[in-house]
Order: structure tokens, then sequence, then C-alpha cells
């Protein structure tokens, strides 16, 4: 399986998604640095993990490659019509490449601008690309939805077709079962939730309780896994109703651990959750210290990420 491919040895993967102004996810998003600045990464590799991670029925992925070596690779060579590849202004000086980003938009090539093209590039670059990055914030510091979270609403609404009433989570786990509740809070995202503004910190939420649950999974603790799957869930419900974690969670019982890690950043589960958001932030130093923290090599958190993208799309298709 291309999971396993090498060259998720050789690079640091970060991703998130973006969303429109009507809160709806359009693209994934994802940044590859190298490992080793003076290494070249695999292009051909590369494109056969995301073409399983990211296969065109999940939607556009939106592509940056923190090597210019690397990226130029990337660029020649063939990709599917759902992958836009990011590039930075700074290349566009290039005579060279310019040719090359012709050629490949008129193939069907999808381009992305990454800042603006500089004063010495030909003005007719411009008509290449489809859209513009200028900088990416993390989604949990650009929203701010107000409604709360309505879980126990959901469950014991009649249109659940429960035949208990619901108290508390850990009530829910034992009348649903964790796999059950994981698929419907999956589904959450795209079906149950009628307020725009909550659908991107859900979409978040459920990615980031998949990816803190895989790379736990080498260790066998299947406690551990279920305890970051609702840590991960949980961690964006400060946001959406506007309160402190302290608060939410005396009306919310979780387990200790997971409040510990929500409330106070400290206890087993906290560098998961600390991993998962550097993930999400894209960013190769934070992923790398986290890994660290966890005595994860950088190439165990790809493979975990990889999975947990899969899984995520494999619970909200059809």
């Amino acid at each position: 399986m291309s999971l396993d491919h090498p060259v998720l040895d050789q690079v640091v993967l970060g991703a998130s998604a973006l969303f429109d102004a009507k809160r709806t996810p359009i693209a994934a998003h994802m940044t590859v640095f190298p490992q080793r600045p003076d290494a070249p990464i695999d292009a051909a590799g590369l494109l056969q993990v995301i073409d399983e991670i990211a296969p065109a029925e999940a939607g556009p992925l939106m592509l940056s490659v923190a090597h210019e070596g690397s990226l130029r690779a990337l660029l020649a060579a063939p990709t599917a019509p759902h992958l836009m590849i990011e590039v930075p202004g700074f290349m566009l000086t290039d005579p060279g490449l310019a040719t090359l980003l012709h050629e490949r938009v008129a193939q069907g090539l999808s381009l992305v601008l990454g800042g603006r093209i500089p004063d010495g590039a030909p003005a007719d670059l411009w008509q290449l690309f489809q859209a513009v990055t200028v900088a990416r914030a993390n989604i949990r510091d650009a929203l701010h939805p107000t409604l709360a979270f309505r879980l126990m609403r959901y469950l014991n609404s009649p249109g659940f077709g429960l035949s208990v009433e619901i108290s508390s989570f850990r009530h829910a786990l034992m009348i649903l079962g964790y796999q059950r509740l994981k698929r419907w809070l999956a589904l959450l995202v795209t079906s149950a939730i009628d307020d725009p503004d909550m659908k991107p910190l859900m979409h978040l939420a459920v990615r980031r309780g998949l990816v803190m649950e895989e790379i736990a999974r080498p260790g066998g603790d299947d406690a551990l896994r279920n305890e970051l799957f609702i840590c991960g869930v949980f961690s964006t419900l400060d946001r959406m109703m506007g309160q402190r974690f302290e608060q939410l969670l005396r009306t919310i019982p979780v387990q200790e651990s997971v409040a510990n890690a929500l409330s106070h950043e400290s206890g087993p589960l906290a560098p998961f959750l600390a991993l998962a958001r550097a993930i999400e932030a894209e960013s190769a130093y934070d992923i790398r210290e986290a890994a660290d923290t966890l005595m994860l090599t950088v190439g165990d958190v790809n493979r975990a990420l990889a999975k947990a993208l899969v899984h995520a799309h494999s619970l909200t298709k059809g």
C-alpha cells in the first residue's frame, strides 16, 4: 500500500482544510516539507500517496511543496485533475518555469499563486492561476461560532430513534457503541448541523479526533485511542460556545484525562493534542517537536495522518 511508501520518511506533512464564505469545505490543503533541505522529495512517490489519501471523490486538494527542486519535479509530473499545486510568486521570474507552467495549464493542471508575482515576471502569468493565497490563518483562530454544542439534543431527538434518554457522553458510548457514535459524529458535519458557522469547527474536530486516535494505534491501547478521539472531537467546544473548558465540562462529563488535556493542556493526552494542532497549522518545526515529545518519528506521524485522512473520507462518503 502507498500508505507505507518510503516517501513518508522523507517529508513532514501538514494538513488542514479551506472553507468558503458560507463555511462549506471547498478544498483540503496540504504542505509538504522535506526532512532534509538538501534532499529532493520523491515526486512520483508523493503523488502515489496523495492518490490514496486524497482521492478525487474527496474533493480538491491544494498542495504546497516547500522545496523548490521537488516542486519543479512535481509540476512536470502527470497529476490528477482535482490536484491544485501552489507556486510561490518569487519563482516566476524564471523563464523556463514560466514556459513549463503554460504547458501544464494547457494540459489541465490547476495552479494556485502563493503570494504575489514579482515586478520582473511576465504579466501574462496572472492568467495561469485559479486562486491566490496570501496568508493562511489557522481556522480555529479565524472562526467564532456562538451556538451551543448540541450533542445531547440530537441524541435525544425523536429522529435519532433511541428508546432511552441519553444523559451523558459516557451513556452515549454505552448505548451506541464507540464505532456507531464515531460515525455519527462524522456525519454530523455535513447533515445534522444547520448552523453554517459551526461546520468548519465540527469538520476540524472530527478529523482531529481521528488523527489523534491513529497516532496512538500502534500502541495497541484501545482505551487510550477512544479517549484521544473524544478529546479531539471536544477540543473545539470552547470556541463553539464562547466559554472556557472549566465551565463547559461541568455539564458534559468526560474522562479525567480528557478534561485535563482540554482545560489545562496537561496529562497523557495533551502531547497528542499538541501534535494534531501542529499538523493543522502546517508547521514543520512544531510537528517535529511534538513528535519528539511522544518519541515518534516524523514518518510515524505521516503514516498516522495518512490513515486518518483515508478514514475520515470513508466515514463521510456515501
